[in-house]
């Protein structure tokens, strides 16, 4: 009996809305060869924003469940999956913003206004959640350069000999870490804390691809 009511409830619209909203557009909409084009592009930039939240998922409970101050070899192949993750995410938003900017052009060339404006908004929300993700990407990659740096002054005899002169490598400012310098922040905590704040702006990305995804249909309209 508890399931019906829930599903009554959500669909009353009291559940947050989830990235799901954001899906692929149905290829029946490309009734000509241009909307063929647009919807080609605009499901490419949604198949890359919807993966940037699977791995941006991965990179989290990688960063909650890892411990990296104990065994050498378990810190260095988390921090090598790590760095793959964020590798993975800078290509998969460099590919994104490409279909973004397709999809701008297209909306410039338009002739119905009303299909150009949703277009327009369509790629805004979606583009901001693919440079939302491409931030959390740096800041993994600083993140990473970080605890290098941090593991390079522990193994040092004489770091002030070696390592004065080297910059001190912090994570982006977005990023709201408690506690100390990341330099003086134990690796395990510093982990932690970057993965609590990627938790929280993973609400804004969704909020923006919610948005993109409220525009979807407007945006292929004319098709």
């Amino acid at each position: 009996m508890v399931f019906p009511i829930l599903v009554f409830v959500v669909a009353l619209g009291v559940a947050s809305p989830e990235p799901a909203q954001l899906k692929e557009i149905g290829h029946g909409s490309a009734s000509s060869n241009m909307c063929g084009i647009l919807v080609v592009h605009a499901n490419s930039a949604i198949a890359a924003a919807l993966r940037d939240d699977v791995l941006i998922a991965r990179t989290i409970a990688v960063m909650r469940t890892s411990n990296i101050e104990g065994d050498s070899l378990i810190r260095r192949q988390t921090l090598y999956d790590l760095d793959g993750l964020a590798a993975a995410l800078r290509e998969s938003e460099t590919h994104g913003n490409g279909e973004i900017k397709r999809l701008r052009d297209l909306a410039a060339n338009s002739s119905d206004e009303s299909q150009n404006a949703d277009l327009k908004s369509f790629a805004d929300a979606l583009g901001e959640a693919l440079n939302r993700q491409a931030k959390m990407a740096v800041d993994l990659t600083r993140v990473l350069a970080s605890l290098d740096y941090q593991e390079m002054r522990s193994s040092t005899p004489d770091p002030q000999s070696t390592l004065a002169a080297a910059p001190a490598v912090r994570p982006a400012p977005e990023l709201h870490l408690s506690g100390d310098s990341p330099q003086r922040t134990s690796p395990n905590l510093l982990l932690s804390s970057v993965a609590a704040d990627f938790q929280a702006r993973m609400g804004f990305v969704q909020k923006a691809e919610a948005k993109a995804a409220d525009h979807s249909d407007g945006a292929v309209s004319g098709c």
